[in-house]
C-alpha cells in the first residue's frame, strides 16, 4: 500500500474516529491529499484539507473545539476554515474562495448538493475515507492553475487525475463550471489559459481533449 495514502488515512482516522459513519461521510477530503487517492504521484505537502457544508459549521465547531474564520493571506486561496493541529495540519474548509492569478474576480466553492451526491468512498486498512468528486478537484485546480515554478502541482494533478480515471465525467465537470464559475465570461478564459499550460507540458490526446472541451462551453448570459 502506498505509504502516503496510509498516512493520510491514519490521520483522518485519528481525527474522526469518534464520529459515526453518517457524520464522517459529510467530511470530504480535498486538495493535494485527495489527488493522491485519484492517482496523482505529486510530493506530499504535509497538510490535509477537508471540506464540510456550511450548515455543518456549528456542530463541527463543538465537536472539534475550533472556530471557523476567513483566512485571506494566502495568494489565490482565501477560505472560510478552521484548523486542527495534529502531526500534520488539518484544514476543515466550509468555503474555498479562489482568486486566480490575483485578478479582480473570485469564485466560491462549497459543498452543495451538486457536489455531495458525487462524493467518492475509499477503503484504506478497513477505514472509510470520503473524497470530493474528482471533477470538482480538477475544477478547483484549473481555477488555481499553479505549476512547478511556484512549487505547486495543480497542473500536474489535473493531468494525472484525468489520465488515470477512465470514468472522468466531462459532462459533470461542465455542470460544476456553470454552477460555481460565474461570471462565465471571466472564468472560462482563465480555465482555458491554464489548460493551455497543461497542453504545453503534456501535448497528448488527454490535454488536447481538455482544452477543446473547455473551448466548447457556451457561457450562460449573466442575466439568466
Amino acid at each position: 500500500m502506498d505509504q502516503i495514502l496510509k498516512a493520510i488515512s491514519e490521520t483522518a482516522e485519528r481525527i474522526f474516529s469518534e464520529l459515526p459513519k453518517p457524520a464522517r461521510s459529510k467530511i470530504l477530503l480535498t486538495g493535494g491529499s485527495a489527488a493522491y487517492f485519484y492517482g496523482s504521484n505529486r510530493p506530499f505537502s504535509n497538510d490535509v484539507d477537508f471540506m464540510i457544508a456550511k450548515k455543518e459549521i456549528p456542530e463541527t465547531e463543538k465537536i472539534f473545539n475550533v472556530k471557523f474564520e476567513y483566512f485571506t493571506k494566502k495568494p489565490i486561496f482565501h477560505s472560510l476554515k478552521a484548523i486542527v493541529n495534529q502531526s500534520v495540519t488539518i484544514d476543515l474548509i466550509a468555503e474555498s474562495i479562489i482568486q486566480p492569478d490575483n485578478q479582480d474576480v473570485e469564485f466560491k466553492i462549497e459543498l452543495s448538493g451538486i457536489v455531495s451526491k458525487r462524493k467518492k468512498e475509499f477503503l484504506i486498512n478497513g477505514h472509510s475515507i470520503f473524497c470530493v468528486p474528482k471533477e470538482l478537484l480538477v475544477l478547483i485546480k484549473l481555477l488555481a492553475g499553479r505549476g512547478k515554478k511556484l512549487n505547486k502541482y495543480d497542473l500536474e494533478d489535473i493531468y494525472q487525475i484525468i489520465s488515470k480515471n477512465e470514468d472522468f465525467d466531462f459532462d459533470y465537470l461542465k455542470k460544476l463550471i456553470l454552477h460555481f464559475c460565474k461570471p462565465h465570461s471571466k472564468s472560462l478564459p482563465i480555465l482555458i489559459r491554464h489548460a493551455e499550460k497543461i497542453k504545453k507540458e503534456n501535448n497528448t490526446d488527454i490535454s488536447r481533449h481538455l482544452l477543446s472541451f473547455l473551448k466548447s462551453i457556451q457561457p450562460i448570459p449573466e442575466s439568466l
